[in-house]
């Protein structure tokens, strides 16, 4: 579950090295780096992004829906947990941007494909911030439901996404 955190939270956890309830893990470089989130600007000496959604369709589950801007800050390295995203200059199928230094430097937040695919499966429904992601079977009157209820197919990862606030409804129909 991706929540928004306040900066006296995030402070109490940087350093962290086990994955905290509430972070994403996305790779950087190789290494798997936990990042949580804010809508509070964080201090110059933390190291961190501005998130920017891009809302295509086909090609971005955006996190959050905020009208002002949401800061993911670096934690640091973390041993366990599952990297979905990975920070990349690649434009694939995404969660969004990450923009340091003002928009000087820009990175995509990649789906880590065939991670997170079967991250989702496992968990069958995943909170993403605004979101939550759900994999179930392929079943013509739950697919029928998901059109109808707001769902939306994401190919890239073999799931629907539906807008938060419908979470327990989409649990109770599509995975019981």
């Amino acid at each position: 579950m991706l929540k928004l955190w306040s900066l006296e939270e995030i402070r109490s956890m940087i350093g962290a090295e086990s994955p905290i309830d509430g972070c994403l893990i996305a790779e950087v470089n190789l290494q798997p780096m936990q990042v949580a989130f804010t809508t509070e600007q964080p201090a110059e000496d933390m190291k961190y992004f501005q998130y920017e959604g891009e809302y295509d369709p086909r090609a971005c589950i955006p996190l959050f829906d905020l009208p002002r801007p949401v800061y993911g800050v670096f934690l640091g390295p973390v041993r366990g947990g599952v990297p979905i995203a990975i920070l990349s200059p690649a434009r694939l199928a995404s969660f969004g941007v990450a923009s340091f230094r003002g928009g000087e430097h820009r990175f995509n937040l990649v789906i880590n494909d065939p991670v997170a695919t079967n991250f989702f499966r496992e968990n069958g429904i995943v909170r993403l911030g605004d979101r939550v992601v759900v994999a179930f079977a392929y079943d013509q009157r739950k697919v029928a439901w998901a059109k109808a209820n707001g769902g939306r197919f994401f190919a890239d990862l073999k799931a629907w996404v539906f807008p938060a606030e419908k979470a327990a409804e989409v649990e109770e129909v599509l995975l019981k």
